[in-house]
């Protein structure tokens, strides 16, 4: 199955989230972000979430219930080690760089920067895509 979105269009999506192992599939995840390839993340919206544009475009880990579904693309990780000073290191390992479609007015841009734990414990699927250029 072939999508079209703008200019590239989307060849494949393999999906890899594991219910039993969360920690495998996002450290997973971080591998195919560092060759480069997109990961779709589907997951659970906290109100962290939904306020990060008013803050400083990070999303901790906090424990909350409720919220809706949604569906965004990892691009990116930063790792504790490699935060700038003024910034709280995540609860765990670092953070995602999460591009949203909530317009580039939300966010850093339409991104944020979203706790490895939060997905961790929010996100419930995790899938690979491959893309190429429109003809």
């Amino acid at each position: 199955m072939i999508f079209y979105v703008s200019y590239l269009m989307v060849k494949t999506s393999n999906s890899f989230w594991n219910i039993f192992n969360p920690e495998g599939s996002l450290d997973t995840a971080i591998n195919y972000i560092n060759i480069g390839d997109p990961v779709i993340v589907s997951f659970s919206v906290k109100s962290n979430f939904k306020a990060a544009h008013k803050t400083d475009n990070y999303v901790s880990y906090m424990d909350e219930s409720g919220g809706g579904g949604h569906a965004a693309v990892l691009v990116g990780f930063i790792t504790n080690s490699d935060l700038p000073e003024n910034v709280q290191p995540a609860t765990k390992k670092g953070y995602f760089i999460l591009r949203n479609s909530w317009s580039r007015h939300w966010g850093d841009c339409g991104y944020v920067y979203v706790d490895y734990q939060y997905l961790k414990k929010y996100a419930y699927g995790l899938a690979r895509i491959s893309y190429g250029y429109r003809p």
